[in-house]
């Protein structure tokens, strides 16, 4: 067992899931100081926390917590149950149907998110500084999470029996054999290039000898399927192994194959991601997984009502339940045409490896947050299809029979940690209670939702996004007990150990050369209409949207024909760059017949023989693919939302032939651009300098298994020496590296996983001009970029994402807390920075942004100061207004007992006497027909004109009248107040009636009389007690009323930075020869550093990469 993590080190926030709900509870009741009311349930079927809070005390819910349009309770409400907070406003503008239009009131939310702030903070403050409550957290935080300890495996006496002498497995390749031999389930998390097809093979095969497994199936990238056949034999010469391409799950050939597979005695099936989706599950095993995450649902709908839940959570629970139903089942149906006659379970597979599996990481979740990373929500049916069959295999198996290799498992965002686990450790999220999404961030990560700038950079959007994951070590060594992690310094380190050179070759110089080329005249001129363009976004985003602009950004930045075909061709373009480097190296390396990869995911070939099929929907400027919807305008800059390749279903028709598009946003840009074609460009200059045609290829192409296999083929024997193709189509699992001396980067693509498996395929073991002289050999990799447009700020981000992502799968232990880095589109803020080329106007404009913010919460402070003194004046009259309130109630008691007879009724008990006074006559029980007359005619009229008011009569000396009542789910009716002296109206809850309901004449004097004789008393009880609650509240306002605004230093700080930013930039403006080495001051009482001297060369560039 690991040591026990002290309270210090545990990451905990207002909300975490894992803590008590009495904790919550005394906490709120700490925060009001007794002048409330809280209920706080926990649903940890669902994840989530149901909660009601009621605040008496004014001052602490209108402005120490809270503001008037956000009180305290509501803001609680939303922390706990993840709300997005937000004050709305009417736009003076109105829909279709007449119902005003409403858009966030920026200032008003900036404030409650502020206080949101303070409350979650305040929360920090408190729960350790109870010595029994910190003892039992800290007790229960380590029980539950604190339960695991890496392990490690050495599997260097694993002897592989029947294996080819000729290949032998390196130290991370054994002890991942013995590993998935021993736990039976594993993550292959190897580095790209690291050999994990042999060492799964190796997995395989060892299994088998020692029972472990009996049939094990691997589904593996389509146009893999004959590689891993390749390498099967190579390791295994003697297996017995049946490969299933798509021509065998055509209809009429899936049926005698799914017989050979159920009858051989197979040492490995191997199937393809599309044909993998076509082998059913068993109905009832697919509704009895289902049915599981269902349950969940119904029993949190049974805990709802047994904690007396209100009727919208319970409304919410069955709603959800309904559409959990009707999602799984478009899914199940959304995963193709199959054969009910044979089934998954009927084939006798009792494993599972699946290659490159973070194609599957849509996997559908539930969630009451709108957090970005982890894909669409429903998420995709080929993923389901894998969950279900993974779940029924470690049902089977007691936990065994799932392995998963990927050397990019996190490919945007560690929230996919989650997916994974879900996958590969579901019963392990189950034993901990955070088997839900909601459960899982509130332990692991740190969400903000917060205010962001927007696409104009001026303004903020409200974006819930992981800031940072904490708690790291506990979710790493949960991750770790299923993912066996090599990266490439472990790999380095092993050959070193074993005195032997890196086994892939090192790139030359250390790291990537940046190539960065000035801007066209074009160029330059379109950057100014993308500022144009973010600044006036319109409001309908089907127009114009971030997303589309920084594509269009990214488009120009490429080449400026992909915007405008008939443009020039501008001889300093970093395609032109790209040519020359591409041609010499091609004439330097001729001799050993060097190859070289060509990346470029924003054009596609255009030319005649080039297959590629058109994109499936481009709409209006959004970009819409199958299995999308349109983007939002709330969801621009989620890119990483949209671009799952899961979402289309690739290669589902029977022909056998490859015709999947990869459908990542960059496919459908690269698809929807001009005639122009980068591809077919670079083609015609590299024949035009004098390399042959035949040995320039493009990957689009190779559009079956077949043509792959021997493009590959003719790659390795230097037939082919350049190879152009996107990310999507060579990215990943290409085996052409034997002869690779360079690959170009002429875009960047949009997550680090990408680029990864870009520089996967050079940065490869297998190169033989490495092997041949491992000394003096090493690879380029060039990373192309125009100066002044959006590439600077595309390789800048995708870098620092990779660092993020890196330090998590590197496993340090003594983290604790790591911050997490998502894609975004691009904001008019830092398009203007790499448009200038003046990074200091981007700092500008944040600190410009950061100032108007700041100046927004200080003028809410200094309303809630004014509101704090009206407040102040108000609970000043408390003596005064109580005084009046017993003096009406003494008034008022006088006049009803003036105006009370009693009578006698038949049995001699004593009763209140009916006596209704109506224009100065008394109506009793004998005249019950008047009284039922302008009863009905009064509620007639009001039901007629909600603004009429009729009088009912006087009764026991207070006048009633009759008032319309509207309900917000229809059903109106009417009711009774009573007006006594000093203008005191009483509005009774037992006398309301809708105008449908049965009504008794002497039911209603009875209602009357009970009033009277309790209801007077109650109203000046609760006068008592308001008078009680705002003696209390006196100190609070005192307290509060004076207070300096809590970021009074950072305001001035940023107010002075902006003052001498705006000085700098205009001195620059003057002075073309100046070159500022202005640095922004980091606290007040800084020395600001003496402005330099001109100087005779300015070089002020944005450095890239």
């Amino acid at each position: 067992m690991p040591p026990d993590i002290e309270a210090v080190d545990i990451g905990i926030k207002f909300g975490s899931t894992w803590v008590p709900g009495l904790v919550v509870s005394d906490f709120i009741e700490q925060l009001h100081s007794g002048k409330g009311r809280q209920s706080v349930n926990y649903f940890p079927t669902l994840g989530r926390w149901e909660a009601k809070v009621n605040i008496w005390d004014t001052a602490l819910n209108t402005a120490v917590w809270g503001i008037p349009e956000y009180p305290a309770g509501k803001i609680i409400e939303s922390l706990l149950m993840n709300r997005p907070i937000k004050v709305e406003k009417e736009s003076g503008q109105s829909d279709d149907s007449g119902k005003p239009i409403m858009i966030v009131d920026q200032e008003l939310t900036a404030a409650v998110m502020q206080k949101a702030d303070e409350i979650r903070q305040a929360f920090l403050d408190w729960v350790w500084t109870d010595d029994d409550r910190r003892d039992m957290l800290t007790r229960l935080y380590n029980e539950r999470f604190n339960t695991h300890v890496p392990p490690s495996y050495d599997g260097s006496h694993i002897e592989l029996v029947g294996a080819s002498s000729d290949v032998t497995l390196r130290p991370h390749q054994k002890d991942v054999v013995w590993r998935s031999i021993q736990e039976g389930t594993a993550l292959f998390d190897h580095v790209v290039g690291a050999g994990k097809t042999m060492a799964c093979v190796a997995s395989i095969m060892e299994s088998k000898r020692m029972g472990f497994v009996s049939k094990p199936m691997v589904v593996v990238p389509n146009h893999l399927l004959h590689q891993w056949r390749d390498e099967f034999y190579r390791l295994y010469p003697g297996a017995n192994i049946l490969v299933a391409d798509k021509t065998d799950f055509t209809k009429e050939n899936r049926e005698r194959l799914f017989s050979r597979i159920a009858t051989g005695e197979w040492d490995a099936v191997i199937v393809a991601h599309s044909s993998f989706k076509k082998i059913d599950m068993p109905r009832d095993v697919q509704e009895e997984i289902l049915q599981e995450q269902i349950d969940a649902v119904v029993e949190a709908i049974q805990t709802a009502k047994e904690n007396e839940g209100g009727r919208a959570t319970v409304k919410q629970l069955e709603k959800q339940k309904e559409k959990m139903q009707a999602r799984y089942e478009k899914l199940l149906a959304g995963t193709g045409a199959k054969d009910r006659s044979v089934d998954f379970s009927d084939l006798g597979v009792d494993a599972l490896f699946v290659d490159e599996s973070h194609e599957f990481k849509n996997l559908a979740y539930q969630t009451t947050m709108n957090v970005s990373g982890l894909g669409n929500i429903t998420g995709s049916a080929k993923a389901l299809d894998l969950f279900i069959k993974c779940r029924y295999l470690q049902r089977q198996n007691d936990g065994r029979g799932v392995y998963f290799m990927t050397g990019t498992p996190i490919s945007n965002t560690i929230a996919e940690v989650y997916t994974l686990q879900r996958y590969m450790q579901y019963e392990e999220l189950q034993a901990k209670d955070i088997e839900h999404f909601d459960a899982w961030a509130s332990t692991f990560g740190q969400i903000t939702n917060g205010w962001e700038l927007d696409a104009t950079g001026v303004n903020y959007k409200l974006k819930s996004r992981f800031a940072s994951f904490q708690n790291v070590p506990e979710l790493l060594s949960m991750y770790r007990t299923f993912a066996d992690v090599v990266t490439k310094n472990d790999l380095d380190e092993q050959a070193k150990q074993a005195g032997m050179r890196p086994l892939t070759p090192p790139v030359t110089g250390g790291r990537a050369f940046n190539h960065i080329v000035e801007r066209s005249d074009d160029q330059a001129v379109y950057m100014d209409d993308i500022i144009h363009r973010m600044e006036h976004l319109p409001s309908d985003p089907r127009e114009d949207n971030p997303l589309k602009i920084t594509n269009d950004a990214r488009k120009a930045g490429l080449d400026f024909r992909l915007i405008t075909p008939e443009a020039e061709d501008a001889p300093g373009s970093k395609i032109n760059a790209a040519v020359e480097r591409i041609y010499e190296i091609w004439r330097d390396t001729a001799e050993d017949r060097g190859t070289q990869l060509v990346f470029c995911d924003l054009s596609t070939p255009k030319g005649k023989g080039s297959a590629v099929p058109a994109p499936q929907a481009v709409q209006d400027g959004v970009f819409a693919v199958e299995g999308f919807e349109p983007v939002p305008d709330e969801a621009m800059g989620e890119t990483e939302d949209v671009t799952d390749s899961d979402l289309v279903e690739a290669g589902d028709d029977d022909s056998g032939e490859d015709t999947s598009v990869a459908a990542d946003m960059d496919a459908v840009i690269a698809l929807s651009s001009s005639k122009f074609s980068v591809y077919d460009d670079m083609r015609q200059k590299l024949v035009a300098r004098g390399i042959p045609a035949d040995e320039i290829a493009f990957i689009h192409d190779a559009n079956t298994d077949i043509r792959k296999s021997k493009l590959f083929g003719d790659m390795n024997a230097g037939r082919v020496r350049v190879l152009l193709g996107s990310t999507a189509k060579m990215g990943a699992g290409m085996n052409a590296q034997k002869r690779l001396v360079a690959a170009h980067h002429l875009d960047a693509p949009w997550r680090p996983s990408d680029l990864e498996q870009r520089n996967g395929r050079i940065i490869r073991q297998g190169n033989m001009l490495y092997e041949r002289d491992p000394d003096n050999f090493s690879v380029g990799i060039f990373n192309y970029a125009t100066k002044q447009t959006y590439d600077a700020r595309m390789w800048q981000t995708i870098e620092y994402k990779a660092a993020a992502i890196e330090q998590f799968r590197k496993g340090d232990l003594l983290q604790r807390v790591i911050d997490d880095v998502q894609s975004e589109a691009a904001n008019a803020a830092e398009m203007k920075a790499a448009a200038s080329g003046n990074p200091l106007i981007l700092m500008q404009v944040k600190l410009a942004s950061d100032l108007r913010k700041l100046e927004a919460l200080y003028s809410q402070h200094q309303r809630s100061q004014h509101r704090l003194r009206d407040r102040l004046k108000t609970l000043g009259t408390i003596d005064k207004r109580l005084a009046a309130a017993e003096a009406v109630y003494s008034e008022n008691i006088r006049r009803r007992d003036a105006n009370t007879r009693t009578v006698k009724d038949k049995e001699g008990k004593e009763k209140i006497q009916v006596a209704l006074v109506v224009d100065g006559k008394s109506l009793g029980e004998k005249d019950s027909e008047r009284i039922k007359n302008r009863l009905l005619a009064g509620a007639e009229e009001v039901s007629r004109n909600f603004t009429k008011r009729p009088l009912f009569g006087s009764y026991r000396g207070f006048d009633v009248y009759i008032e319309r009542v509207t309900r917000l789910l229809g059903n109106d009716g009417f009711r009774f107040v009573f007006e006594g002296a000093g203008d005191q109206k009483y509005k009774p809850e037992n006398l309301t009636y809708s105008f449908d309901e049965k009504l008794s004449l002497s039911g209603l004097f009875q209602r009357m009389d009970n009033f009277l004789t309790k209801g007077l008393d109650e109203t000046v009880d609760a006068s008592r007690e308001n008078a009680r609650r705002e003696t209390a509240e006196l100190a609070t306002v005192e307290a509060a009323l004076g207070k300096e605004f809590p970021q009074k230093d950072e305001l001035a700080l940023v107010r002075e930075n902006h003052g001498a930013i705006i000085r700098e930039l205009q001195r620059m403006q003057d002075d073309s020869k100046y070159v500022s080495t202005w640095e922004p001051k980091t606290s007040l009482d800084m020395e600001v550093p003496p402005m330099p001297m001109p100087a005779p060369a300015p070089q002020l560039t944005m450095r890239c990469g």
